[in-house]
């Protein structure tokens, strides 16, 4: 199936387009715990700026998070 074909099928279901599910896989990822060294391996990319803007609105979100695991939470 060409890309082409693939975002066809999915308008026509009414799905995400392929880069919103591969946006969501790498922000999912992130969450998860994943680094952004493997992420960027996993995915193919030669550099982490795909990384970034993938990521880019949920950083400080992933950073909040982080902190809370290492830290505890400081909301009651």
């Amino acid at each position: 199936m060409s890309s082409n074909a693939i975002r066809l099928m999915l308008q026509r279901i009414g799905a995400p387009s392929a880069h919103a599910w591969r946006r969501g896989w790498a922000v999912r990822s992130l969450r998860s715990g994943v680094s952004e060294t493997s992420l960027k391996a996993a995915a193919g990319w030669s550099s982490g700026a795909m990384v970034s803007r993938y990521t880019n609105a949920l950083r400080y979100e992933v950073a909040i998070e982080e902190f809370a695991k290492c830290f505890g939470s400081t909301q009651n």
